[in-house]
């Protein structure tokens, strides 16, 4: 057991996701999951009184237009269409500062999907400790996961909080679909402390573009006070129904100079 943590230590700590363009479902179309919505316009405040703000850039590769919202009944309204060959910062933010972590959801036709692509960062504005921002990572649908995965090597104690978000990429319009994942904490050796489920809901009013289901623990000390002594911790995710998609990440923001890191799966 040991080594496979070891091995996939490595593997989680490399930040970037590999981009894997993939239409997995077969409607023709790929999904693509952004985990923060931001704009450079608006900023939003946090916890411990920070404030936070980001950028969203999409390039347009193919020769077409594309209108990336059409995903699920999303009304005409909401829709984004760029020209081909196009590169610029994506409007925002589509929803409320109290739902900036909530995230988007592209949909763009599998034809031209790996020529359309995303790079987004956010910044902490108060105290500014990153001042390059923290890289947004970008989820394309073949990246989405499924069964069980883990967040590797995630910081824990009380200098740090910890937060945990989990995705349903998959969540049709107007639908309270749900997915329910098993959340294990494990002791870096692998030996288990304490367990619960989580389950994603839907938004009640959906806003432009569309959301993807989501739940959060926003303070992973404070939900399992069995942690606070410990100074990193695995997380073990696994999904009730084997063949649901989902996307998990945890995030660790340090108490005083809300520094960030972002722990993705490996």
């Amino acid at each position: 057991m040991k080594t496979i943590f070891s091995i996939g230590l490595i593997a989680s700590s490399l930040f970037a996701l590999h981009v894997q363009a993939a239409d997995t479902n077969g409607d023709g179309r790929e999904v693509i999951l952004v985990p923060f919505d931001v704009a450079p316009s608006s900023a939003r405040s946090g916890l411990q009184g920070s404030s936070w703000s980001g950028e969203l850039y999409f390039r347009n590769g193919s020769p077409s237009s594309i209108n990336l919202v059409e995903l699920w009944g999303c009304p005409v309204t909401c829709s984004l269409t760029f020209p081909g060959d196009y590169t610029g910062v994506v409007p925002g933010p589509h929803h409320p500062s109290t739902e900036m972590d909530r995230g988007i959801l592209f949909s763009v036709p599998a034809s031209v999907a790996a020529q359309v692509t995303f790079a987004g960062r956010f910044y902490e504005t108060t105290r500014g400790a990153q001042p390059l921002g923290v890289a947004i990572p970008i989820v394309r649908e073949g990246n989405f996961l499924h069964g069980t995965t883990y967040l590797l090597n995630v910081p824990a104690g009380g200098r740090v909080r910890t937060s945990i978000r989990i995705y349903d990429p998959r969540r049709e319009f107007g639908r309270t679909g749900q997915v329910t994942l098993l959340i294990e904490i494990l002791r870096l050796d692998g030996t288990p402390i304490v367990a619960r489920t989580i389950t994603t809901v839907a938004p009640v009013n959906e806003a432009a573009p569309v959301s993807p289901g989501f739940a959060v623990i926003y303070d992973l000390g404070a939900a399992f006070p069995e942690i606070q002594n410990l100074s990193a911790v695995h997380i073990r995710l696994t999904a009730t129904d084997p063949n649901t998609d989902y996307w998990a990440m945890a995030s660790a923001t340090d108490n005083e100079t809300q520094e960030v890191v972002l722990i993705t799966p490996g």
